[in-house]
C-alpha cells in the first residue's frame, strides 16, 4: 500500500504544477512532450543493464507499453481542448469516473477478482462521491457537439488504465525501467507528431518556458507512474483491481480537493462535503 499512497501524494504535486500552468499560460502539449521525453532519460539513466532493441521487443509487454504511450499523449491532449470548450468541471468528473472501466473489465478478465453486492454498492458509491466532491453547482450545461470528446475521453483512460493493469502480469522486476523507457520514448514521439502538425496548421511557437515547466513537471510525473505500476504489482494488490482504482480515484478526489481548499482558498459547497463522505465510505466498503 505504501506504494499507492506515494503514487497518489504525488499526482497532488502535479496538480499543483497544473495550477501553475494555468496561471504562467504554459502551453500543455509542448510541457507534456518535454515532461515525457525527461521520464525517458531518468528511466534510461536509471538502467543498469545493457539494452538490447531485438530483446526489447520480443519482451510480452512491448506493445502494452507503445499503446500505453500513444493513449498517454493523446488522452492528455483530448483532455486540454475539453477543458477549453466544455470546462474543467465536467472534463475532471467524466477523467475520474473511468476508474469503473477497468474494474469492470477485471471482473471478466481474471478469475480472481470476484463480484460481490458489497463491492457493486461500494463502486456505486464512490461515483456519486466523485461527482458529488468535485462539482459545484447541479448539473452542467454544455455545447452537445462536443458529447464526443467526454465519450473519447472517458473510454480512451479507461482503455489505458485496463492496459496498465494488464501490463503489471508480463513486467519482471528487472523489466519494469525497460518498459517505462519504451512507454515514455513512444509517447514522446506521439506528441512530437502531434505538435508537428499543429504548428503546420496554427504556426504554433515552441516556447523555452513551456519545455523548462514540462522538464520540471516530469520528474514527480515519472515517479507517480512507476509507484502506481509498483502498486499494481505488489502481492497484497495485484489481484485487487476492484479496489485501487476506485480507491486511487477517491483518494486523488478527496486529497486534491483539500489542496484546493488550503492552498489555493477554493469554496466548498454542502455538496462537497456530502461527496467527500461519500466517497470515504465507499472505499471502506470496497475494502471488506
Amino acid at each position: 500500500m505504501i506504494n499507492l499512497f506515494i503514487s497518489i501524494l504525488l499526482f497532488n504535486v502535479l496538480v499543483i504544477f497544473f495550477k501553475l500552468f494555468e496561471k504562467y499560460k504554459i502551453d500543455n502539449l509542448q510541457a507534456l512532450i518535454a515532461n515525457y521525453f525527461i521520464s525517458f532519460l531518468i528511466s534510461l539513466s536509471l538502467i543498469e543493464n545493457d539494452l538490447e532493441f531485438t530483446n526489447i521487443i520480443e519482451q510480452p509487454w512491448f506493445f502494452h507499453a507503445i499503446i500505453i504511450g500513444i493513449l498517454f499523449i493523446s488522452i492528455f491532449n483530448l483532455y486540454a481542448y475539453s477543458t477549453q470548450k466544455i470546462g474543467i468541471a465536467l472534463t475532471s468528473v467524466n477523467n475520474k469516473m473511468s476508474f469503473i472501466i477497468p474494474v469492470i473489465a477485471s471482473f471478466f478478465i481474471y478469475n480472481d477478482e470476484i463480484i460481490s453486492s458489497s463491492k457493486l454498492v461500494g463502486i456505486f458509491l464512490a461515483l456519486i462521491g466523485i461527482y458529488l466532491a468535485s462539482t459545484k453547482k447541479e448539473g452542467f450545461i454544455f455545447d452537445k457537439k462536443y458529447m464526443w470528446l467526454l465519450v473519447i475521453l472517458f473510454f480512451g483512460q479507461g482503455l489505458a488504465d485496463i492496459i496498465l493493469n494488464d501490463s503489471k502480469l508480463y513486467i519482471g522486476e528487472n523489466d519494469l525501467l525497460t518498459f517505462f523507457l519504451v512507454l515514455f520514448l513512444f509517447a514522446s514521439l506521439f506528441g512530437i507528431i502531434i505538435l508537428i502538425l499543429k504548428s503546420i496548421k496554427n504556426n504554433t511557437q515552441i516556447k523555452f518556458k513551456n519545455i523548462i515547466a514540462g522538464i520540471i513537471f516530469g520528474i514527480p510525473n515519472f515517479y507517480s507512474i512507476l509507484y502506481f505500476l509498483k502498486a499494481l504489482q505488489s502481492p497484497d494488490l495485484i489481484s485487487k483491481t476492484s479496489f485501487v482504482f476506485p480507491f486511487t480515484s477517491v483518494a486523488i478526489v478527496v486529497s486534491t480537493t483539500l489542496v484546493g481548499v488550503f492552498f489555493y482558498k477554493e469554496k466548498l459547497f454542502i455538496r462537497n462535503y456530502v461527496g467527500i463522505v461519500i466517497a470515504l465510505i465507499s472505499i471502506f466498503i470496497i475494502s471488506y
